[in-house]
């Protein structure tokens, strides 16, 4: 089917190997210690990237579908928006295409040529019944009818599963499929995945995790030190994945009491919303929110994809155009009339996957670094060695300073995280709102950002809201947890840890 010769692969670090043969019956795992390494395996193998140097050969009339692991959302993808807080605003939540017709569209996009349309110009007809049966296989079956722009990340991180799935190609290649996912959907697409390689569907797939491993998968692959390891087939030898696989959980586990939460009055608050509701052409996204932050307070934000995380995050950034008219204070502070945007930007940071999406990759770090200073009215426009102090002293730091003058896109998945929580530090905030920080990341990696992330809040004293979906990426020092489901908190919490 497809054959690789005498590989080398650009990455961090380059990824070079003799020979990979995929046959018409495997249905292939990869595992790697470089997931961008990974990443652009995957690509090499979809035709979709050139190696450095080798050969790549493949059958006649394959028809391949990629699903790569970029954090642009659906909604960016489909050229509705250009900077990630139009979103929440309401006039963008009432036109523009709905999942079903994004879906068409991605085909044969009307009254424009593209050449996507071209290489699928003969599935154009694609109808409704083909797309709602995969996507009641993962469970979204109800966003059909939803606007592209109004979906939360991990929404339109399924809506682009499903537009692989749709496609139904000789072969689907997956990189890190499950990355932004809750629980719940990480289930229904390890099943779906089942489905499909019982049924005859040609895999490849790159995971970071063991427990992601369709349980249909006969060859795995394992990529280290810029080689291939081991080739394996059933039965697997669980030792030698397990050693790939560093466990994220390498600190003795604490135990976790429930106890009522500290309602004290001589604690700070720098957050207060009060029976905050947001709605969009009748549908709720929060409704009746009432919680509280207090300085020093490190919360875990859960719910399920869509549950309204993002929204709730937003408006404590500012970043919800909302949060203007809402019972919502900061630092004992309205927004508008009390407290500006910059205001507001100057004292909470905030790290996300669209943020990241939104980042220009072309540029070198220090442009972003420079760029990134704000004041209470505004950015700061003229740099001066007070802020390059600032930058020297957050890029030693998180061991960054020697990428100063690289670009964005040179970097590995590790490097620009600590390039966005370095930014994220330069304006010395009170809060910082990590959202699915180690999304995306292998498993030493996420070890050695969370010891980063410790440190740094241990030593700064900073109030932190943290959003995952995996219970063993989280920071170590939680002391609270609000879950919401639907719109609404279901449940709030103080973690006691001993």
């Amino acid at each position: 089917m497809i054959s690789l010769t005498h590989i080398t692969i650009d990455s961090h670090e380059p990824l070079v190997f003799d020979h990979m043969h995929i046959s018409d019956e495997d249905k292939l795992a990869i595992i790697a210690d470089d997931t961008a390494a990974a990443s652009r395996l995957c690509e090499v193998i979809a035709g979709k990237r050139s190696p450095r140097s080798g050969e790549r050969v493949a059958s006649s009339g394959l028809s391949i579908s990629l699903l790569d692991r970029s954090f642009q959302s659906a909604i960016q993808l489909s050229g509705l928006f250009s900077y990630h807080q139009q979103r929440y605003e309401s006039s963008y939540q009432t036109y523009g295409p709905t999942v079903l017709e994004y879906l068409r569209d991605y085909y044969v996009p009307i009254g424009t040529i593209d050449p996507r349309s071209i290489e699928h110009i003969e599935i154009a007809d694609i109808g409704y019944s083909q797309i709602e049966k995969y996507a009641k296989q993962i469970s979204i079956d109800h966003l059909l009818q939803r606007r592209v722009i109004s979906l939360s990340s991990g929404e339109s991180r399924k809506v682009n599963i499903l537009k692989s799935l749709i496609q139904e190609p000789d072969l689907i290649i997956m990189d890190q499929p499950y990355v932004g996912l809750d629980e719940d959907s990480r289930h229904d697409l390890k099943n779906l995945l089942d489905q499909l390689i019982a049924q005859g569907m040609q895999i490849v797939i790159s995971i970071s995790r063991k427990e992601n491993i369709p349980s249909g998968v006969n060859r795995l692959i394992i990529c280290e030190k810029g080689g291939i390891s081991d080739d394996l087939i059933p039965p697997f030898d669980h030792a030698k994945i397990e050693a790939s696989i560093v466990k994220i959980n390498t600190k003795k586990a604490t135990n976790i009491n429930v106890e009522n939460i500290d309602r004290s009055s001589d604690r700070e608050v720098l957050i207060s919303l009060s029976d905050v509701s947001i709605r969009y052409s009748g549908s709720s996204v929060l409704q009746d929110i009432s919680w509280q932050v207090c300085r020093g307070d490190r919360w875990r934000i859960k719910g399920n994809n869509g549950s309204g995380k993002t929204t709730l995050l937003s408006m404590v950034s500012g970043d919800h155009p909302q949060s203007f008219s809402t019972a919502v204070r900061l630092f004992g502070k309205r927004r508008g009339p009390e407290m500006s945007l910059w205001q507001i930007k100057k004292h909470i940071a905030h790290v996300s996957p669209e943020i990241q999406a939104y980042t220009d990759s072309a540029q070198r770090v220090a442009q972003l670094l420079r760029s990134s200073f704000i004041s209470d009215r505004g950015p700061i426009s003229r740099i001066g060695q007070i802020h390059e102090d600032i930058i020297a002293k957050w890029t030693t730091q998180f061991g960054i300073a020697h990428l100063i003058d690289q670009p964005l896109y040179s970097l590995s998945l590790l490097q620009l995280k600590r390039v966005l929580l370095t930014r994220a530090m330069l304006n010395d905030p009170e809060i910082i709102i990590l959202d699915e920080l180690c999304q995306g990341l292998e498993s030493q990696d996420r070890v050695d950002l969370l010891q980063d992330i410790e440190e740094i809040c241990d030593d700064v004293g900073l109030t932190v809201l943290y959003v995952s979906h995996y219970d063993d990426e989280s920071i170590s020092s939680l002391t609270h947890e609000l879950t919401l489901d639907h719109g609404r908190i279901v449940s709030i919490r103080q973690l006691l840890r001993g």
